[in-house]
């Protein structure tokens, strides 16, 4: 609880300061399509106890590993917002026995709050999306299907920018809440908050 209280704390400081910071007078990111790919880590934590035979057995717990990420988006152009769709898949270690594989994709809006000449900006993201995770080696349920909802900041370096292409790397993090359905990781639905930071190289038209 205390993290997430810190983590809160620290987000809203972050958004309450750039009242303080210079900006250019439009923050249109790529003022157009763009897309990328890039790495993603994974971070999970559910408070919830595994479905065992005979009732609830130990607190889950996930082990991240390394993972992927591909986006696609639409900066509006001559304003702040945009939107992106963004596919992810993360390897985890499920209670230090086995893994599985986290897979995912979203609808997300994009606010870009603050843009610099030099072609940083920083940005939030939020939206909803579909949650899977597969089986592992062993034969305990673990398969399952939900939804996620969340809302995260980011930052972007378009470090190209020509009439026809802009080039850009980026780093997000959205803070999400998860909940997969029946009763498969553990009885009557898992809830889980998950921390995906997604690293990606991405291209403007």
């Amino acid at each position: 609880m205390h993290k997430r209280l810190y983590l809160f704390a620290l987000l809203s400081l972050a958004i309450l300061s750039t009242a303080f910071l210079p900006k250019t007078a439009s923050a249109c990111g790529y003022d157009g399509f763009y897309f990328g790919f890039g790495y993603e880590q994974l971070f999970m934590v559910t408070p919830e106890h595994q479905l065992v035979a005979g009732g609830n057995g130990d607190r889950i717990s996930f082990w991240p590993s390394a993972g992927a990420n591909a986006v696609f988006g639409y900066d509006i152009c001559g304003t702040r917002w945009g939107v992106q769709f963004p596919i992810e898949y993360s390897r985890i270690k499920l209670n230090h026995e086995e893994w599985i594989n986290s897979i995912g994709s979203s609808m997300e809006a994009v606010f870009r709050v603050i843009a610099w000449k030099n072609g940083l900006d920083f940005h939030l993201v939020g939206g909803v999306g579909w949650s899977y995770l597969t089986e592992g080696r062993i034969n305990d349920n673990t398969r399952s299907w939900g939804f996620n909802i969340g809302a995260g900041p980011g930052l972007t370096y378009i470090f190209s920018r020509t009439e026809k292409l802009s080039v850009g790397v980026a780093a997000e993090m959205p803070i999400r809440y998860h909940y997969y359905f029946g009763s498969h990781l553990s009885s009557n639905g898992t809830s889980a908050i998950a921390f995906p930071l997604r690293i990606s190289v991405q291209l403007g038209f």
